[in-house]
């Protein structure tokens, strides 16, 4: 019996079952054209490149691109390259392998180069701006790329993500081999802003993406790669932006973003831009913040720090569904020592993870009495996870215990949360210790007796609460 007259129903249950199985749907979809209509559908939905070489990535993406029309099954599309040791000063001169991929992708780019060239007819882009970045994909004569080495993976990949018009989630990882920038740029085009026919606006490339993650996991020679225009999508829920230099920060359109979760992990931003994004009211949706390691952008312009008091304010003014904070420094961040200010007015907030220096200052919070963790955290709180605090911190707590006067610091703060604070269910303190690392460095040199009580003590108190203690050093 042919494979062709096989019940509807049958062949739903045998792609159900063949669902995982992508070796098995590649080889029934050679079987037929019947069944490599009903397959690719499946294969082509979520393309995922992990951990693989940028010449691998260009073979598996030429196949698409001989078949441009294949875009539109892509629901998700991840690309994760394997990291190149920016130290390594091997010869690069392209071997045989590679020119074969590289000839492939120079012949099956017009296929797709011509729905693109349909594509944007229907938009009215700035043509400047369109010959900026296509003029490239058309030059790709492999002399060319020989004489610049540049990378030559993302034209063709921004071409491909613009076909992909009911694309939901993008993953993305920028490395020194493969900046991105030209990706970087369509997706921070307005698309929404510019017209197009009414027939054809389920054509606009990002209508339907949700998820979007570039991140930048290298460290560039050139700076100005890492430097990166932010446009915030009008649809997007979930935005992961980790490690740019951000020259700009805005967003498109003037309503309310659908945006939930906002990851600026290690980013490099400058104060006034982010401060502003909050003051505009469209961010009101947001859900999860992630600041950790951010660091300030140098702004000639408004000058200052990054007042970390202001950004609190902003917060508590302008998100007022969030729920998730989170701002810990690591050993390459810039650390700067600004109180963040009051949260109780963050009435959802339910988790907070942050440096202990960010939430209070080593000298209190201004207050001549105790410090009250009431003042400073929500009653929604449940969960909080304090970092960088100091071992000397702790140490001075304790020899200052049996004084009539005791001077604000981090670990009274902590103590006080322990105490008062009956709405936790979890708390994790991360205690700081520099040099530790070091043959004559010891925990019983670095903290005290009483000190190493005090936090088994305050173990001990936490009754059914979570509460964990860790001892974290660097060198």
């Amino acid at each position: 019996m042919s494979f062709s007259k096989l019940s509807t129903e049958l062949d739903t249950k045998i792609l159900e079952y063949l669902h995982d199985d992508r070796p098995s749907l590649t080889a029934m979809s050679m079987v037929s054209k019947y069944f490599r209509r009903i397959t690719e559908p499946i294969l082509y939905r979520d393309l995922c490149f992990p951990e693989m070489t940028t010449i691998q990535m260009k073979q598996l993406l030429t196949i698409v691109l001989l078949r441009p029309q294949l875009a539109k099954h892509v629901r998700s599309f991840t690309m994760v390259p394997k990291r190149r040791n920016p130290l390594d000063r091997t010869d690069n001169t392209p071997s045989k392998e590679e020119m074969e991929a590289w000839n492939n992708l120079h012949q099956a780019n017009y296929p797709a180069l011509f729905a693109l060239s349909q594509k944007l007819k229907t938009f009215r882009l700035n043509p400047q701006f369109v010959q900026i970045w296509f003029i490239h994909i058309l030059d790709c004569a492999f002399s060319h790329y020989l004489a610049s080495r540049d990378p030559f993976l993302d034209p063709f990949l921004a071409a491909f993500l613009i076909l992909t018009t009911n694309i939901e989630t993008i993953n993305l990882t920028a490395t020194l081999g493969e900046s991105l920038r030209k990706c970087r740029a369509i997706l921070s085009i307005p698309w929404s802003g510019y017209p197009v026919d009414g027939t054809q606006q389920e054509q606009e490339p990002f209508n339907k993406l949700s998820d979007l993650c570039i991140a930048e996991d290298s460290f560039w020679e050139n700076l100005y790669d890492r430097s990166f225009d932010v446009s915030i999508p009008s649809r997007v829920k979930r935005l992961r932006l980790p490690g740019w230099d951000m020259s700009a920060l805005h967003m498109q359109g003037e309503t309310m973003l659908a945006l939930q979760h906002l990851d600026l992990r290690h980013v490099t931003v400058s104060p006034a831009d982010l401060v502003q994004c909050l003051r505009t009211g469209q961010l009101a949706n947001l859900r999860h913040l992630n600041l950790g390691g951010i660091e300030e952008r140098v702004d000639p312009t408004h000058g200052g720090h990054l007042d970390i008091t202001i950004l609190g304010r902003g917060l508590a003014q302008h998100t007022p569904s969030l729920e998730v904070l989170e701002m810990r420094e690591t050993a390459y961040s810039v650390v700067y020592c600004f109180n963040i200010g009051s949260l109780v007015e963050l009435t959802r907030l339910h988790t907070l993870r942050i440096d202990i220096i960010h939430l209070v200052l080593a000298g209190g919070s201004g207050y001549d009495d105790p410090i009250d963790p009431h003042r400073i955290l929500p009653a929604s709180l449940r969960h909080l996870e304090l970092t960088e605090l100091q071992a000397e911190d702790v140490n001075q707590y304790c020899e200052e215990a049996g004084n009539d006067e005791i001077r604000p610091n981090h670990t009274q703060f902590i103590v006080n949360t322990v105490r008062t604070f009956s709405l936790l269910e979890s708390l994790r303190i991360h205690v700081f210790i520099y040099g530790y690392n070091a043959p004559h460095r010891t925990i019983s040199k670095v903290l005290s007796k009483a000190s190493v009580d005090l936090l088994l003590g305050l173990e001990r108190k936490g009754g059914e609460r979570e509460l964990e203690i860790g001892i974290h050093s660097l060198p």
